[in-house]
């Protein structure tokens, strides 16, 4: 994933004051998705849980995750480009299912993560 700023390395005040950023990789809503998150204060992983880390997860109609798994690999960040390191296998996402990428913000909404506008 490639923006058109820099990419912080670890949580800065905007990171901070929003709670949950991540660039994603998508088949689809409904469908699945590859991430790289950051969450300050959200211990979801044993994975770097405070920095970058990645996610797989399954999306309902409504962009609400329904399901969420952390699997092994890193996450690489150089200026603005950031790269996602995972097992294939591990991967719900791949170059034949890929239908786009997606910046975003999320916040809990109705008993889901759903993400923002």
């Amino acid at each position: 994933m490639t923006t058109h700023g820099k990419i912080p390395g670890a949580p800065d005040a905007y990171i901070k004051s929003t709670g949950l950023v991540a660039y994603g990789w998508l088949d689809g809503i409904p469908g699945n998705a590859v991430v790289a998150a950051i969450h300050p204060g959200i211990v979801d992983s044993t994975q770097n849980p405070n920095n970058w880390h990645q996610h797989t997860a399954t999306l309902d109609g409504s962009g609400c995750v329904t399901s969420l798994s952390s699997p092994q690999g890193g996450v690489g960040i150089e200026g603005n480009t950031l790269v996602l390191k995972m097992k294939a296998s591990d991967a719900t996402v791949s170059p034949l299912t890929y239908s786009g990428g997606l910046p975003a913000v999320f916040t809990l909404v109705s008993g889901c993560v759903a993400p923002l506008p």
